[in-house]
């Protein structure tokens, strides 16, 4: 089996593990019985062991469920659109919290009843204007554009796009820069 294939099964036991015991409770040992894999394995695939290996379950079912939900949403027309499909992925009797800028589709009068019909369940929290430092995202675009662009004579926009591009691709699996950058720690 593969680096890969190994890690992203320790992962899935890890998940179905805290799904049945919680976080406080899921032992390596549980892990690696509920993978199929031996305790050694856990270790040489999280060195940092539990704590390693919890952060990086959180990360990667994250991941899944952006990823699900991107599925979903596809090319959603507009802001109205996005938020009806993400409440039909709210588990029931949860309340969601979304963190937004301030982009004016997010304030737009249309949205007004909408908010109002679910106000109990949804909450749009803006961030302050002018406030990059609260945007994680901010700070991985800093480090992509230095990382892919800075310095370089690019001689097409698709040159761009692939250096962007191939600076991303390093970042598809959760990894420590990932993690300091948006404030996982």
């Amino acid at each position: 089996m593969s680096p890969d294939a190994s890690r992203e099964r320790v992962l899935a036991g890890t998940y179905q593990c805290v799904a049945r015991v919680g976080i406080g409770k899921t032992t390596v040992e549980d892990v690696a019985r509920a993978s199929g894999v031996s305790r050694a394995t856990v270790y040489r695939l999280f060195p940092g062991g539990r704590d390693e290996l919890l952060r990086d379950t959180v990360a990667w079912e994250m991941a899944r469920f952006f990823a699900r939900l991107g599925e979903e949403l596809g090319e959603a027309p507009d802001f109205e659109t996005f938020l009806k499909t993400l409440l039909r992925h709210r588990s029931r009797d949860t309340r969601m919290v979304l963190v937004l800028d301030n982009a004016r589709y997010h304030h737009a009068v249309l949205l007004k009843p909408l908010l109002r019909k679910y106000r109990a369940v949804l909450t749009l929290l803006f961030l302050p204007p002018y406030s990059p430092q609260l945007a994680p995202v901010e700070r991985v675009w800093k480090l992509a554009r230095r990382m892919a662009t800075h310095n370089r004579f690019f001689a097409t926009l698709d040159d761009v796009l692939t250096a962007v591009s191939t600076c991303f691709d390093r970042w598809r699996t959760p990894n420590s820069v990932l993690r300091r950058l948006c404030g996982i720690i």
